[in-house]
């Protein structure tokens, strides 16, 4: 353990963020009972730092000023690892398969930005990182 304790671990991994239909605070749901979810690393990783560096050098290199906005999409949506989407209306599991671009589009939709939201936030939260306890 580093001098900082458990605040000095890797914080490597994938946290997994439960969607939620803002109207009911629950988990949006399939028919068949699976949450939606978005498996993301976090944001202040070695991975997501790196992540920072590597949009910033391609960004330059095409002349592209982007808004933070469409910064924090790129970022978001190359942290992501993984998803189960669920159509929050219909409750049909969406059989969209994880991509960059995929998830670029997704998290542009503008009735999907609650859900950039909470899973940019989940993204930043260190609490969804540190290893816990064995005697928790």
């Amino acid at each position: 353990m580093g001098k900082f304790g458990n605040l000095s671990g890797a914080a490597d991994g994938a946290f997994r963020v439960r969607l939620l239909d803002r109207k009911t605070e629950q988990p949006v749901k399939s028919k068949s009972g699976e949450e939606a979810y978005v498996e993301v690393i976090y944001s202040y990783s070695a991975a997501g730092r790196a992540l920072d560096a590597d949009i910033a050098r391609e960004r330059a290199a095409l002349g592209k000023r982007d808004t933070q906005f469409e910064l924090n999409v790129m970022k978001l949506a190359r942290m992501t690892r993984g998803w189960h989407l669920v159509d929050p209306v219909t409750h049909e599991t969406l059989d969209v398969p994880m991509t960059v671009e995929n998830a670029e589009e997704f998290f542009n939709l503008p009735l999907a930005a609650d859900y950039f939201v909470q899973t940019w936030v989940a993204a930043h939260a260190s609490e969804n990182f540190i290893r816990n306890s064995s005697e928790n």
